[in-house]
């Protein structure tokens, strides 16, 4: 019994149904379906979206470096993809090492040189793709690396004109140099975000003064945070009779702004005196025992428009435990989050003239002294209340366990809150065991 064959001829497939006993016959074998047309390829526009989805910065370094590892390959698929990846890595380069921020900066540079004017875009690649450059694994640098560091860092900023995102560690400070490079090129103009400045101590007035006219060139800067190193209660404060007035200030458009361990600064004190109309989110370390800081009055001169208020712990020798001002309330009394460094057993807050507007509070560790004296009787327009380093205890531990330590503290202060409807968090932002 012969069996059927198939062949193709010039793209016609014919069907032979006998070809042993009649290799004469040839059937033409008809696509159920008609042939699909090519389809055209994607825009470049299209694969950047599609791509840019690769960009999303990891948890951690093994697999960020993976990631990276894994963009690099995709430059290697073909060509178009190599003009669509090229800018996204750019973008937001990685840079786990301070050597290969030393290759970033030598590429960019050396492109920068090869760039000639007969190109219609006055900017040269790679330069002009740089959007970010976050250099917090930059860190704990030698004498030698913190001069190369400078020197690159300087020629750096005036060829990446569209740098949008700055992060420093805060072992690394800006020379003067680095600052007066930034604050004289295009990059200033679209910095939104500075990260990491390490703010001179109050006797350091020249570097204070670089800081201060860099600041005052970040017309468009949305979020600033500025380092110290706290404060230290045997060094020699600064006298109050001396006044730093550099020119005014101005930052319309900043929205949040962090302040850690800078108790006294020049340039802290001229922020104090800044217009900043649309500051609403603040993290800062409020030093009460020192008298005259300039953090207090920072507070106290943009308190009014906060609407977030974060009191990081401040750093100290030796430690104190005098990190709230009592008259919080009423100078920020606009505010809808309040996060506390401590819960003191006896504190006592000046109640404001108005009732306050908060509505969520996070602390680290409850106790029924600030239960009766703070959250009950001057803050009726509370919600939620956060507790950062406490759990409810599961019902499995027992009852002996639950009723003992802070987790009971906590079940008080949930079942005394519950009449006002107020939710009381623990540590993984549960609402009850």
């Amino acid at each position: 019994m012969s069996t059927a064959s198939l062949s193709q001829v010039d793209s016609v497939v014919l069907l032979k149904p006998r070809p042993k006993t009649h290799p004469s016959v040839n059937l033409v074998l008809l696509p159920l379906l008609p042939t699909p047309s090519p389809r055209d390829p994607l825009p470049s526009e299209i694969w950047a979206r599609i791509l840019r989805h690769t960009m999303e910065p990891e948890p951690d370094a093994r697999t960020a470096w993976e990631g990276q590892a894994a963009r690099l390959r995709l430059v290697r698929v073909c060509k178009s993809f190599k003009e669509v990846m090229l800018p996204l890595l750019y973008s937001r380069p990685h840079l786990p090492t301070y050597e290969h921020f030393v290759l970033l900066c030598e590429r960019i540079l050396d492109a920068d040189r090869k760039w000639d004017n007969l190109r219609r875009i006055a900017y040269s690649t790679p330069g002009r793709w740089v959007n970010s450059l976050d250099l917090t694994l930059c860190s704990h640098l030698t004498p030698a690396q913190n001069l190369k560091f400078d020197r690159l860092i300087s020629q750096v900023f005036p060829v990446v004109p569209f740098l949008a995102l700055l992060i420093l560690h805060s072992t690394v400070d800006l020379t003067r140099q680095a600052m007066q490079s930034l604050g004289d090129s295009q990059a200033i103009r679209s910095l939104k975000d500075l990260r990491g400045i390490h703010v001179p101590p109050h006797g350091y007035f020249h570097q204070s003064e670089a800081l201060t006219s860099l600041l005052r060139s970040c017309a468009n800067l949305r979020h600033l945070e500025l380092l110290g190193s706290g404060l230290d209660a045997d060094a020699e404060l600064p006298d109050p009779e001396v006044v730093y007035s550099p020119p005014q200030i101005t930052l319309p458009q900043l929205h949040s702004m962090s302040i850690l361990h800078t108790p006294f600064s020049p340039v802290l004190h001229a922020l104090s005196r800044a217009e900043l109309p649309s500051l609403r989110a603040l993290t800062i370390s409020i030093y009460v025992d020192a008298e005259g800081s300039d953090a207090t009055r920072f507070l106290e001169a943009h308190g009014e428009n906060l609407t977030t208020l974060t009191l990081a712990p401040a750093q100290t020798w030796p430690p104190t435990t005098t990190q709230i001002p009592t008259n919080v309330l009423v100078i920020c009394p606009n505010l809808r989050y309040l996060s506390l460094p401590t819960t003191p057993v006896s504190l006592a807050l000046t109640p404001p003239a108005e009732p306050s507007k908060l509505t969520i509070l996070s602390v680290p560790r409850p106790n029924m002294e600030f239960l009766r004296d703070v959250i009950e009787p001057l803050l009726p327009s509370l919600r939620e209340i956060r507790v950062r380093e406490v759990r409810y205890l599961k019902r499995a531990m027992g009852v002996g366990a639950a009723g003992a330590g802070s987790s009971a503290v906590m079940l008080d202060w949930r079942r005394r809150l519950a009449r006002r409807r107020v939710a009381v968090l623990d540590a993984l932002g549960k609402d009850g065991p």
